[in-house]
């Protein structure tokens, strides 16, 4: 008995049924054929009506029968979409507050679909609040929760659409190209099948995306063993291209893509949502996340400019908020005593807190501090000679010898340069590998900036403790005592 296939209507169709195809034959994932820009986005969309504070204004039924329509309308072929009705404790889960769902992208459901959106309308005196959240499937990335007021009941569904395209965060390929560290390409998923507007419904200019380093699994190229974030790296939309987006790259490391890959690993983007008004940044010790790097100077770089302005300086807790602004990313510049300790790109409206670990910089300020102090006591020494000397003399002009040798006896017992090069390398010894947790950085360039601290205090030994003065005083006393009469 044979089966007889169901063969497609219209050419749409057609064009979707072989992307279809080829998303289940060849891996989604590789660079080195069309099945990406030919792949539909296969989305599950949850729904979950609450008209109990005015029966009857909408039901579940007819606003997801409305937005499926809306859907096809707009979206289609480039989204997939299976609706669902949660029930029982699924829908009183999701009508708790989608900010409570815990990570589901490990569970077997999800698999054949990428995204998994969930869109709740609740009917109240107001109008009808809406919330929706996405996570990504591949990634297991959520969404923050985006919310929408419509004050109208006939706009809600044209309404809810808006919220999904916003909460939407499309995936791309990333094509870095070595001769341009400033720039690279993002090739989205689908963006070769036909569309029903030419309009721009996911990516806009300024939208700002997350690199990922994905290593596929050796046993299926279509599944990732690992999934991670290229740190401290964040890339901006700027213009259309053939092939997808040219983007601008912000980084605070150097050569953020580098020059290949190894192994099955590919570069990838999701889209970040910035829902909120600013984010409180935390700067810590990257030894010890309990440790706040409290009273740094923090600085903005303006990306016209390149010109630099003071943001404020972090609390106790090294805490600084950044707000939102018309750039999606702030580069900022952490500094300790006129040290450059970290230039790294900051988002604000991300998330509420950004926590920043920063190489410990702690070590050179115990280490300067001391030799602040040690500065200070050399200042006095010298201060103190000077004047024990100018006072010798006196004593020898007036005829003095006596209390001219008593000051010549203090005078040596001061400290010398002998007594200040023992505290010197008393200090050095602390700051040695292992020898003391708190004077010692494992951050070769921290340690190298205290060598230099130390370098430079017993240079000034030489400049200011010098014995010439104090043996040609000697001299002069020797010289006057000999030329008394007996």
């Amino acid at each position: 008995m044979k089966t007889r296939l169901s063969l497609p209507s219209n050419r749409l169709d057609w064009v979707v049924c072989v992307a279809l195809l080829f998303s289940i034959a060849v891996p989604c994932w590789a660079l080195d054929d069309k099945s990406w820009e030919l792949a539909p986005y296969r989305v599950q969309l949850l729904v979950v009506v609450d008209s109990s504070a005015r029966p009857g204004a909408i039901t579940a039924e007819q606003f997801s029968a409305d937005l499926k329509q809306r859907i096809r309308t707009t979206l289609y072929p480039l989204w997939s979409v299976e609706l669902v009705l949660p029930q029982a404790a699924d829908r009183t889960r999701q009508l708790s507050g989608l900010g409570n769902l815990e990570d589901e992208s490990e569970q077997s459901e999800t698999v054949r679909f990428d995204k998994r959106i969930y869109i709740t309308a609740k009917v109240s005196p107001l109008g009808i609040s809406l919330s929706s959240r996405e996570l990504d499937i591949y990634t297991g990335r959520w969404t923050p929760v985006l919310n929408k007021l419509v004050r109208q009941d006939h706009m809600v569904t044209h309404a809810s659409l808006e919220l999904l395209c916003q909460v939407f965060a499309p995936l791309a390929m990333i094509h870095a190209d070595p001769n341009d560290e400033e720039h690279v390409s993002l090739v989205f998923k689908g963006a070769d099948l036909p569309r029903q507007t030419d309009e721009p419904l996911f990516v806009h200019r300024n939208d700002l995306f997350q690199p990922l380093l994905v290593r596929l699994s050796r046993t299926s190229g279509a599944a990732p063993e690992t999934i991670v974030d290229v740190p401290w790296t964040y890339v901006v939309a700027e213009e259309p291209e053939d092939a997808g987006w040219l983007c601008r790259v912000y980084t605070g490391t150097r050569r953020p893509f580098g020059t290949r890959r190894r192994g099955r690993v590919e570069l990838m983007a999701i889209a970040l949502k910035a829902p909120l008004y600013e984010t409180q940044v935390r700067f810590h010790a990257s030894h010890d996340e309990s440790q706040s790097l409290r009273g740094y100077e923090v600085f903005e770089q303006e990306p016209e400019t390149g010109e630099y302005k003071l943001l404020g300086v972090t609390n106790y807790q090294g805490l600084i908020p950044v707000t939102r602004t018309d750039a999606p990313v702030r580069m900022l510049i952490l500094r300790s005593d006129n040290q450059l300790l970290a230039k790294v790109p900051v988002v604000p409206g991300v998330r509420t807190l950004a926590e920043i670990p920063i190489a410990d910089d702690m070590a050179r300020l115990l280490v300067q501090e001391d030799l602040e102090a040690l500065k200070e006591k050399l200042i006095d020494v010298v201060a103190r000679r000077n004047i024990i000397m100018a006072r010798v003399r006196a004593f020898l002009e007036q005829d003095n010898l006596d209390e001219a040798q008593k000051l010549l006896t203090e005078l040596n017992a001061l400290p010398n340069r002998g007594d200040f090069a023992q505290e010197i390398k008393s200090l050095q010894d602390l700051t040695g590998s292992g020898a003391n947790s708190q004077y010692h950085s494992d951050n070769p360039r921290i340690q190298a900036k205290i060598g230099k601290l130390l370098d430079n205090t017993g240079t000034l030994l030489g400049r200011f403790l010098g014995v010439r003065e104090i043996t040609q005083l000697e001299n002069e006393v020797r010289e006057y005592q000999r030329s008394q009469p007996n």
